[in-house]
Protein backbone atom coordinates (compact mmCIF):
# COMPACT_ATOMS: atom_id res chain seq x y z
CA UNK A 1 0.00 0.00 0.00
CA UNK A 2 1.45 3.67 -0.97
CA UNK A 3 0.72 6.19 1.59
CA UNK A 4 0.77 10.11 0.52
CA UNK A 5 3.92 10.58 2.92
CA UNK A 6 5.23 8.22 0.75
CA UNK A 7 4.82 9.97 -2.35
CA UNK A 8 5.61 13.21 -0.92
CA UNK A 9 9.01 11.41 0.69
CA UNK A 10 10.05 10.22 -3.43
CA UNK A 11 9.21 13.56 -5.32
CA UNK A 12 11.00 15.97 -2.42
CA UNK A 13 13.97 13.43 -3.78
CA UNK A 14 13.49 13.63 -7.31
CA UNK A 15 13.10 17.68 -6.82
CA UNK A 16 16.30 17.96 -5.20
CA UNK A 17 18.06 15.71 -7.41
CA UNK A 18 16.99 18.15 -10.25
CA UNK A 19 17.99 21.16 -8.49
CA UNK A 20 21.89 19.99 -8.10
CA UNK A 21 22.20 20.09 -12.34
CA UNK A 22 23.89 22.63 -13.51
CA UNK A 23 24.49 24.07 -17.29
CA UNK A 24 27.66 22.88 -18.18
CA UNK A 25 28.93 26.00 -19.68
CA UNK A 26 27.30 28.64 -17.74
CA UNK A 27 26.59 26.64 -14.67
CA UNK A 28 23.21 27.92 -14.03
CA UNK A 29 20.80 25.71 -12.43
CA UNK A 30 19.16 23.51 -15.03
CA UNK A 31 15.02 24.18 -14.93
CA UNK A 32 12.19 21.36 -16.13
CA UNK A 33 14.18 20.38 -19.50
CA UNK A 34 17.33 19.92 -19.60
CA UNK A 35 19.50 19.73 -23.20
CA UNK A 36 22.33 16.64 -23.96
CA UNK A 37 25.41 18.48 -26.36
CA UNK A 38 26.21 16.81 -29.40
CA UNK A 39 29.05 14.65 -29.42
CA UNK A 40 30.73 17.18 -31.74
CA UNK A 41 31.08 19.79 -29.30
CA UNK A 42 33.17 17.80 -26.72
CA UNK A 43 31.30 18.92 -23.78
CA UNK A 44 29.95 16.53 -20.90
CA UNK A 45 27.00 17.00 -18.47
CA UNK A 46 23.99 18.65 -19.65
CA UNK A 47 22.85 22.53 -21.22
CA UNK A 48 19.83 24.90 -20.17
CA UNK A 49 17.96 25.76 -22.97
CA UNK A 50 19.88 29.09 -24.00
CA UNK A 51 23.15 27.63 -24.29
CA UNK A 52 21.57 24.75 -26.10
CA UNK A 53 20.14 27.14 -28.71
CA UNK A 54 23.00 29.10 -29.11
CA UNK A 55 25.78 26.23 -29.70
CA UNK A 56 22.98 24.65 -31.73
CA UNK A 57 23.10 28.14 -34.22
CA UNK A 58 26.69 28.16 -34.12
CA UNK A 59 26.81 24.74 -35.42
CA UNK A 60 24.39 25.05 -38.00
CA UNK A 61 25.81 28.63 -39.35
CA UNK A 62 28.89 27.09 -39.35
CA UNK A 63 27.93 23.92 -41.69
CA UNK A 64 25.72 25.76 -43.70
CA UNK A 65 28.97 28.69 -43.94
CA UNK A 66 30.83 25.10 -45.31
CA UNK A 67 28.61 24.08 -47.41
CA UNK A 68 28.67 27.80 -49.16
CA UNK A 69 32.48 28.17 -49.53
CA UNK A 70 32.34 24.28 -51.22
CA UNK A 71 29.68 26.01 -53.35
CA UNK A 72 32.03 29.12 -53.99
CA UNK A 73 35.21 27.18 -54.86
CA UNK A 74 33.55 24.50 -57.38
CA UNK A 75 32.24 27.46 -59.96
Amino acid sequence: MTFISDIFISTERMLKGRERITCSICNEKIGDFRYEPMQQWNISGFLCSKCYSKKISDHYIKQQQQNTDEKVTEN
